[in-house]
């Protein structure tokens, strides 16, 4: 049984003990456990962000996004993707200013941004190294894949709890909603680029169906999905709603891949893509 710590560790070796005692209590890899407590740190550093109508300017979104619903159920994500209602220019800005508040006793260091190359006209954003520390010793650097998002649905997500480690993040996380996370997922998945570059983006349909599997039909309606496709796939103007996912050439060495490393229940490419039409056929007649 995991014991829950009534105080944050006082230093980094605290902490690192700490972790392994939690991946030793429920048989997770303390890289994960690191990875998922990193996430919710730097979450809570934005968590008070907000915009003039008080709503959060950060929200959580992709793999990350769906750890915090599904835990140890989602896909390993090592990157952590991230929605920014405003405009570009202040991304960084807003996120040296939640950097210098921090959450003791972690605090960030944001390093030099880098321009994402996004083929989608209403879509800009940045990729940003943060170097988290504890208690002022270095503790991981997390990845954050930032972008502006002309359309999207806020949902506040029960944070997964840290006790195993004393930390007290918020109750609950601002991420992107459920059908506007399906939309996207479903969009990026059948978008055929640029005809030269190939999609490979094969975790999305992994993804979708452990939505379909873990949040239908308690967690959204069909309806709301329906209407989110259309809001993004009008936005991005790439290709019509309703699309058919595709099989691209390298979508089967990363299916075995992923079903290895997560023991995926749907063990072929084939069915899988299958499964993902079929949920886009109900999303559409809904």
């Amino acid at each position: 049984m995991t014991r829950d710590r009534g105080r944050p560790a006082k230093n980094i070796q605290g902490i690192n003990r700490w972790l392994q005692n939690w991946a030793d209590d429920t048989g997770e890899l303390s890289g994960r456990l690191r990875h998922r407590v990193g996430v919710i740190a730097v979450a809570t550093m934005l968590h008070g962000r907000r915009g003039k109508d008080g709503e959060p300017l950060f929200l959580l979104k992709g793999g990350s996004a769906l750890e915090l619903r599904y835990g140890a159920k989602a896909r390993v994500s090592r990157d952590v993707d991230l929605a920014y209602q405003g405009n570009l220019e202040e991304i960084v800005g807003q996120l040296k200013a939640a950097a210098v508040t921090g959450w003791p006793p972690f605090q960030a260091a944001v390093r030099e941004p880098q321009e994402l190359n996004i083929p989608w006209a209403n879509v800009s954003g940045y990729r940003v190294d943060v170097k988290l520390s504890y208690a002022q010793r270095p503790f991981m650097t997390m990845s954050l894949e930032i972008v502006t998002t002309p359309v999207a649905g806020t949902e506040l997500v029960d944070t997964i709890s840290l006790s195993p480690v004393g930390l007290d993040p918020p109750e609950a996380i601002p991420c992107l909603s459920l059908p506007y996370q399906i939309a996207e997922k479903i969009h990026a998945c059948t978008d055929q680029l640029d005809g030269e570059v190939v999609n490979d983006r094969a975790t999305d349909v992994m993804d979708l169906i452990l939505i379909e599997d873990f949040s239908f039909p308690d967690r959204f309606a069909l309806p709301d999905v329906r209407l989110a496709c259309i809001a993004v796939f009008n936005d991005r103007d790439r290709h019509a709603w309703p699309p058919v996912v595709a099989a691209q050439p390298t979508w089967p060495a990363i299916w075995a891949q992923l079903v290895e490393d997560h023991q995926f229940h749907v063990s072929h490419i084939d069915e899988a893509v299958a499964r993902v039409n079929q949920f886009i056929t109900r999303i559409d007649s809904a």
